[in-house]
């Protein structure tokens, strides 16, 4: 057991403390998204694109009401500007393997009116511009690696080797709806 004269943390270990106190403090701001070039994200570890035209926001996620008897991909609740948005968990929708969430979220708005949600993803990092004036590149083809799950969601792979997100697919996807049945029958007695 340490006395009270020793330090529970390092020097280093405090200044890592006190810069996640910090960050999880800051008012969490959205981002307006400007039109036109990509905006690559990652999730659980893996690089994506998808056209900035398809995103309204990105913030950080600070609160997230969880959903009972959701399936996984449905990650909660959220409010944004007096709206109640699903989130969706990214990663199981394109079944990436992650092992845990990150510690600090963030969160695309995308759709509008009843098809509005959010998409979870560890961190919103690059703006790319388009390669043409009218934002279109050439994209080559998915290689067979990809996820038979994640395909209907892509659109191609980028010169980079960064996979392109289909937004308007996803967003009609059943996956991003949360649709929960009670786990019992609410005319009759709980099993």
């Amino acid at each position: 057991m340490a006395s009270s004269s020793d330090p529970a943390f390092t020097p280093d270990e405090e200044r890592i403390l006190d810069a996640r106190t910090a960050a999880l403090a800051a008012p969490a701001e959205a981002a307006t998204v400007t039109q036109g070039g990509r905006l690559v994200v990652h999730v659980a570890g893996e690089a994506f694109a998808l056209a900035t035209r398809s995103v309204r926001a990105i913030s950080r996620l600070v609160r997230l009401c969880p959903v009972p008897y959701a399936p996984a991909h449905v990650a909660g609740l959220m409010v944004h500007d007096g709206v109640v948005l699903p989130v969706f968990h990214l990663r199981f929708v394109l079944a990436v393997a992650g092992t845990a969430l990150p510690e600090l979220a963030h969160v695309l708005l995308v759709g509008d009116g009843s098809s509005a949600c959010a998409l979870l993803v560890d961190a919103a990092v690059t703006f790319a511009e388009a390669a043409a004036a009218d934002g279109a590149e050439e994209l080559r083809p998915l290689p067979p690696s990809v996820a038979a799950a994640a395909r209907p969601f892509l659109l191609g792979v980028q010169r980079d080797g960064i996979p392109v997100l289909d937004v308007d697919a996803l967003l009609a996807s059943p996956l991003l709806v949360v649709d929960v049945p009670p786990p019992f029958d609410l005319r009759g007695d709980a099993p």
